[in-house]
């Protein structure tokens, strides 16, 4: 096992900068502190074979959100859970590092008030576990193949975006087949967060790389606070019309239906995810929600056949189960969307006709730089 201490001086923290190398199965992560805020992602495939243009920008990506995270940052501690293969453990790890190492040398020599920005720029005590995500996969590998029958579609260049409506045991259906991103195994399993994580982490805080943050992420944290009993998921609302034209047919059938119209309803976004994983083992309605059986109902009630993985599946149920998603303040999750780039649309659609679905009034506090990657 390998470790990197940085020492350094700073506010609110240990005094240290512990990197651990270990990758560990998901029951051998180790139980945390109680002060620190234990944030999960998934950086897959860039190690020394996947040294590419796709794995380029996901480091590319990575480093602004980690820049985001540590400019913003009040000197909340944190432990970073970093879902990954052996083979990315040293590319990420030779970032991190140097990241970090760039911040805390920002840090001692720029200490003071930044007042442009309204904050005390401080550096947070942060630890990482590297965290098997093969593992996770090849558990639930049956699961994952039965998912992409019903959020997995795909487009036959992998880049286009077709809509087809099909009709299926004389219903229709509604797909839109994206590119191929989405069919890779690792958009599956959020359904097993709650049995794969060990007991002893009872709330995570689990994000896309892709963001940006103008926040320290205590104040995402605080969120949970706000959870009603019965809900177990906090997650953001999409800020396009996607789930428009997958429920296109279902609201011939149900003109009054709010599903997929602006609103509560208009389908959610993955994004930014906080789990209260100790409630997700404790929901019957939860445990149910993630069988076959009930993803088999889900798919024939709506009429559904989905692309983006299990953030469809997660859509459909907090449509069928709305108890259990706490959704969060739009802030929280602000989709920097460019027109003609995921969803085949135009600026005056982006602007005027689909406005109501952006319409976030107060500035982000996460901003989403989702696309294609």
């Amino acid at each position: 096992m390998i470790f990197l201490v940085l020492k350094f001086v700073c506010v609110s923290c240990d005094d240290a900068i512990k990197l651990d190398f270990h990758l560990r199965n998901p029951e051998d992560i180790p139980p945390p502190s109680p002060s620190r805020i234990d944030v999960g992602f998934i950086l897959s495939k860039v190690g020394p074979s996947n040294q590419n243009e796709k794995a380029e920008k996901l480091l590319r990506k990575f480093s602004l959100m980690l820049d985001s995270m540590l400019t913003f940052s009040v000197g909340t501690p944190l432990r970073f859970l970093i879902l990954t293969e052996q083979e990315s453990v040293s590319v990420i790890s030779d970032l991190l590092a140097r990241r970090l190492g760039r911040h805390l040398s920002h840090t001692v020599i720029n200490a003071g008030p930044i007042t442009s920005r309204e904050l005390h720029y401080t550096f947070p005590s942060i630890t990482t576990v590297f965290v098997d995500i093969d593992t996770i996969i090849a558990r639930h590998a049956k699961k994952i193949n039965y998912m992409k029958n019903y959020y997995g579609r795909i487009s036959e260049d992998g880049k286009t975006v077709r809509e087809v409506s099909k009709v299926y045991k004389g219903q229709h259906v509604d797909q839109i087949h994206l590119n191929t991103k989405y069919y890779n195994d690792l958009f599956y399993i959020l359904p097993f967060y709650h049995t794969e994580f060990p007991k002893h982490i009872n709330k995570l805080v689990f994000i896309d790389i892709d963001l940006e943050f103008f926040t320290d992420i205590s104040k995402l944290f605080q969120e949970f606070s706000n959870f009603k009993k019965s809900q177990v998921i906090g997650v953001g609302i999409t800020m396009t019309p996607l789930y428009l034209k997958f429920t296109k047919h279902l609201r011939k059938k149900f003109p009054d239906s709010e599903f997929g119209n602006p609103g509560r309803y208009q389908g959610l976004n993955t994004g930014v995810v906080l789990l209260d994983l100790e409630r997700m083992r404790e929901s019957n309605t939860f445990i149910n929600a993630t069988t076959d059986q009930t993803m088999h109902y889900l798919h024939h009630k709506y009429n559904f056949v989905g692309s983006v993985g299990d953030q469809d599946w997660l859509t459909l149920v907090s449509f069928e189960w709305p108890e259990l998603v706490y959704i969060l303040p739009c802030v929280f999750n602000v989709d920097e969307h460019r027109p003609g780039e995921c969803h085949n649309d135009s600026v005056h659609e982006w602007e005027v006709v689909n406005k109501a679905y952006h319409d976030c009034p107060d500035p982000p506090l996460i901003r989403h730089r989702a696309g294609y990657i």
